[in-house]
């Protein structure tokens, strides 16, 4: 192992792990940020965490030991510690930053004593610090503290000096004190850098105390074109006087203004720090350590955390890279020549995919060729209980399915079996239809051993439109620190979602069914169901909608009606899963207009709910518009009138909130209008398969493209079956060479649904004619 400290970093890039020289766990359960670190003169190392606990470190070579603790002490929230001359006397001290004072310490006989106090004003972001003015050059310390409104505030010692509102401010972000020009820099909200001249400063405030005007403008600006994380001078002077990390980029500048670099990074930044002439070091959200020269990157390491604030540092040894990481590591660390545990790909080779072909089927084939290609024999077993019929359960839900005899509830058991060593953290994932609620979902368990079984329970929403009753469960879990999945799928009762009445009817809404082979008798086919009629049962929904199933006398065919189109769907489901759907067939036209109808109705809603959107957009833009304007004439030294503002903000936010309520009903309306149009799809496919007597593997194929399972994203439903309806039909169901050239379209949203309609049509119609999803 050789120690390369940075001091003596020639031009050479390679990528190793740093190595440790000195780390710590500061505390549990704590946050710290890049204003939480600091180091003294003297080689300590003081860190506050955002909880307000404050530690010292002595730190050195080799494993931490209690004595590297000077001090600890609880405070209130600290927003930043830095280390100075902050006092009258020789002796460095602390100068610890809360939202709402600013406290100087000095450390005494493994203590933090407090030397002064200031109580602000102005809830306090963060501070920087320097010999301000001219006068100043080798005396202490001042500190300048940033409000979270804007407000720039001056210390010197005990005595608090005075304070200036920075024009058209918003936001607050980085502050720096150069001292080469005696000025600030800080980042705007407008993406800006800007610069301060301490002299302009104190003039304004001067001639504000004398009632004349107080403005002033910045020396100057730089658009940055993102927001500033971190701003860091250099220590000696080059080309580069001051480094900007932005959230992308990093800047190098001039201190009168000048553009020098700027360099576009390909990773995510986390902190930065400024080092010699021209050289930066960045930490990266991938936990790697990068040292750049000017725009040339010079060396990059690994780290083990993931760093919010660096420094390089002399204990004893220069070049030492001093870092802390978001919970608390502390670590002191040497750019070392440990190889990294993995290589790195060059990013400039060409790629050659005739080579990437090959070893992506020698990868296969050794996967085939492993003896131990097949999973574990032994996995987790889910085995779910579902009664036949619901319960009463006398707690009354608010909000869900009940009748006289209290709330519906289906209680199912579910068996968990591991028969291994142990399976630990197991968690059930439970997922439901729209409809139904599960308050027991997800399951945890932290170890498995045996047999357990969990009761959960499920609950129904009235106002919603049921589309299925399906309940999949999903359980990963660990076995020796392997990833292991195990699903089950189980269906809720039908009498989850409605109850039993005596038969009607009377239908808008009307299928039939015929059998191939003679049917049972109607109880025998709802042997668990108490009917009310011999040939007839009849279910309400609880959102008032029923269906009714009326067995031909001879038992040859079926007629289901309904007075929705879309509850069809549970009543045939149902009679095909106790029947069997090889067992029927269905001869009559398909119901394309009824089918229709539900599309256009999910197309409406979505359409209604982009345009008020669209309108709670523009209205936002407006509000935000007005709170600018307002907050530049209220900062004012001189405000001009408000010109009714504040009467224009309060109705335009009338008006957002009248919107926003108009998008949560619109919203529920399209989740009620996407749970019709699935169970609408859901019956047609299952007529389609009985109609033309399709297979598994076609059904399956059908399913796919015309998607039964409408989700309210983007692209929609209606574009995206668009393009898979025209998918079958330039492919397996194309009749010539121009339709199987035709274009696919976009997924962008339509202006009407006449071509999706026209697709289903013609899909429909060639499987009509003998066409096959399934190629030979």
């Amino acid at each position: 192992m050789s120690l390369l400290p940075l001091s003596n970093l020639k031009y050479k890039m390679s990528v190793f792990g740093v190595k440790e020289w000195w780390s710590v766990q500061c505390g549990t359960e704590e946050e710290y940020d890049v204003r939480s670190m600091c180091r003294m003169e003297s080689g300590n190392i003081i860190v506050g965490s955002l909880q307000g606990i404050i530690r010292g470190y002595k730190p050195h070579r080799g494993d931490f030991s209690p004595d590297d603790l000077l001090f600890e002490s609880r405070l209130d929230s600290i927003l930043q510690v830095e280390a100075g001359l902050f006092s009258h006397s020789q002796q460095e001290t602390i100068a610890i930053l809360h939202p709402r004072s600013l406290e100087v310490s000095v450390i005494a006989n493994s203590t933090l004593r407090q030397v002064y106090e200031h109580k602000l004003q102005r809830n306090a972001f963060n501070f920087t610090y320097g010999k301000f003015g001219s006068y100043n050059r080798e005396g202490r310390d001042f500190i300048c503290i940033q409000s979270s409104d804007g407000a720039l505030g001056f210390y010197e010692q005990e005595n608090y000096i005075f304070a200036v509102q920075l024009p058209g401010f918003l936001t607050p972000g980085p502050l720096l004190y150069c001292p080469s020009n005696d000025s600030f820099l800080l980042c705007n909200a407008n993406m800006q850098l800007e610069c301060y001249r301490y002299a302009r400063l104190r003039d304004a405030y001067t001639s504000y105390q004398q009632g004349q005007s107080a403005t002033f403008e910045a020396e100057w600006k730089i658009i940055l074109g993102e927001y500033a994380q971190e701003i860091r001078a250099t220590k000696r002077q080059g080309n580069v006087d001051v480094y900007v990390l932005g959230e992308h980029t990093l800047f190098g500048i001039k201190i009168n203004g000048s553009l020098k670099i700027q360099k576009k990074l390909d990773y995510v930044p986390s902190c930065m720090w400024a080092f010699e002439e021209d050289s930066v070091l960045i930490g990266s959200f991938s936990g790697h350590l990068l040292v750049y020269k000017n725009t040339k990157l010079l060396w990059a390491a690994k780290m083990t955390t993931i760093p919010v604030a660096i420094r390089v540092i002399e204990l004893e040894m220069p070049g030492l890279i001093l870092s802390l990481e978001e919970h608390g590591k502390l670590d002191v660390s040497y750019l070392g020549t440990s190889p990294m545990p993995y290589s790195v790909v060059p990013v400039n080779k060409t790629q050659d995919y005739a080579s990437m072909d090959r070893e992506y089927r020698n990868v296969i084939n050794s996967l085939s060729d492993s003896p131990n290609k097949l999973e574990p024999s032994i996995k987790l077993i889910i085995i779910p209980q579902v009664p036949k019929t619901p319960e009463r359960d006398m707690h009354t839900f608010e909000g869900f399915a009940s009748d006289d005899e209290g709330t519906i509830v289906t209680n199912v058991k579910i068996g968990l079996k591991y028969d291994g060593d142990v399976a630990k953290n197991v968690c059930v994932q439970i997922e439901v239809p729209f409809n139904i609620e599960c308050p027991d979902n997800p399951i945890h368990i932290e170890e498995l051993r045996g047999t357990v079984n969990i009761p959960i329970r499920f609950l129904t929403k009235p106002h919603i439109p049921c589309s299925h009753l399906n309940v999949n469960l999903n359980a990963t879990y660990f076995v020796n620190e392997s990833p292991r999945v195990s699903t089950v799928s189980f269906r809720l009762p039908l009498l989850q979602v409605s109850t039993l009445i005596k038969p009607i009817k009377t239908a808008d809404f009307k299928i039939t069914l015929k059998a191939r082979q003679t049917l049972n008798q109607l109880k025998e086919i709802f042997f668990d169901v108490a009917l009310l009629s011999p040939n007839a049962i009849t279910f309400q929904l609880f959102n008032g909608e029923h269906v009714t199933a009326i067995i031909g006398k001879t038992g040859e065919r079926f007629r289901i009606q309904s007075s929705h189109f879309h509850t069809l769907w549970l009543m045939v489901e149902e009679i095909c899963l106790r029947v069997g759907h090889e067992k029927l067939a269905f001869e009559e036209p398909l119901p394309f207009q009824d089918l229709f109808q539900n599309v256009d109705s999910h197309f409406e809603a979505r359409k209604q709910l982009k345009d008020e959107e669209d309108n709670l957009g523009k209205l936002c833009e407006q509000y935000a518009a007005i709170q600018k304007r307002l907050l530049v004439r209220f900062k004012d030294k001189n405000p001009a009138p408000l010109n009714n503002l504040d009467y224009l903000l309060h109705v335009t936010h009338s008006q957002v909130m009248a919107r926003a309520e108009n998008v949560e009903t619109l919203q529920e309306q399209l989740l009620i209008a996407s749970q019709k149009l699935s169970a609408s799809i859901n019956l047609a496919l299952l007529l389609l398969r009985m109609r033309f007597n399709l297979d598994n593997q076609s059904f399956e194929v059908l399913s796919r493209h015309l998607n039964p399972f409408v989700m309210n994203g983007e692209p929609g439903w209606q574009e995206a079956t668009n393009v898979a309806m025209t998918w079958l039909l330039k492919s397996v169901l194309a009749k010539n060479e121009k339709e199987a050239n035709a274009q696919l379209g976009n997924l962008s949203f339509p202006t009407s649904t006449e071509k999706l309609k026209k697709h289903i049509t013609i899909v429909c119609d060639r499987l009509a004619k003998g066409g096959r999803l399934i190629r030979e």
